[in-house]
């Protein structure tokens, strides 16, 4: 069997944009916060060349007495020196979460289309290497992202253990994962996952994995700079004049 040739190639891109957004209250707890998004950049390298307009805009719904935040997203390019470029995306989400304290049920589903729908500077920070910008063209199939968790007292109520279970699917296979974490005292955590990986142009692979993170004190913990008022009930007495 022959080898392919190695090959490597660069990208950049330089963006300005102008963002607005504004949060409407709709009462107890619940917001409808709607952005709007245009741009301008110019890309170089190995991939697509020259400057371009965009538009993206997103709405979010959220309701902190349930937990529960849904967002729509788009994005398109609206025109480019490379005629024959095309870019577009969007996407959706859903989302429940308990809060801090870590117990009950949290649901994630998440499906999106075409390229990245929200295409500011965060996507930009958010690449290991600007190798991500090299897009060829627009791949329009679904992906979806979905997790599901369930938080559990444990270690006395000094503590929480969650599974969980998740799955993202492409066109180019499905990724599951399932596992469990224990929290103890919201300062450390620890836990193990089982993947699959699922692709028609490779067989089945699969991984365990232990994690543990701790966050310690370096110097014990910093005294409080609350100020409290000459009335407040937590402001400690004089001492009696003698």
């Amino acid at each position: 069997a022959g080898n392919l040739a190695s090959s490597s190639g660069a990208a950049s891109r330089l963006r300005f944009a102008f963002e607005g957004t504004r949060p409407f209250a709709l009462g107890a707890g619940r917001a409808l916060t709607p952005t709007l998004e245009l741009g301008l950049r110019h890309d170089g390298g190995d991939a697509e060349t020259g400057s371009g307009v965009e538009l993206g805009g997103s709405l979010r719904y959220a309701d902190a007495g349930w937990g529960l935040t849904a967002d729509l997203a788009g994005r398109t390019l609206l025109a480019h020196e490379d005629g024959a470029y095309r870019e577009w995306g969007a996407s959706a989400s859903i989302r429940l979460d308990p809060g801090a304290a870590g117990r009950g049920l949290a649901f994630t589903l998440a499906p999106s289309w075409g390229a990245a729908a929200t295409g500011g500077a965060e996507r930009l920070w958010s690449l290991r290497d600007a190798r991500g910008l090299a897009g060829y063209g627009t791949d329009a199939g679904m992906r979806l992202s979905a997790d599901a968790a369930y938080g559990l007292g444990a270690f006395r109520g000094r503590g929480a253990m969650t599974p969980y279970g998740g799955l993202a699917l492409t066109g180019y296979g499905r990724d599951w994962r399932a596992g469990v974490r224990w929290s103890v005292a919201e300062s450390m955590t620890f836990g193990i996952e089982g993947t699959r990986r699922e692709s028609a142009a490779a067989p089945a692979a699969h991984g365990v994995a232990l994690t543990f993170n701790a966050r310690l004190p370096l110097f014990g913990a910093k005294p409080s700079t609350k100020r409290l008022r000459e009335d407040d009930p937590e402001r400690p007495a004089e001492p009696p004049a003698e």
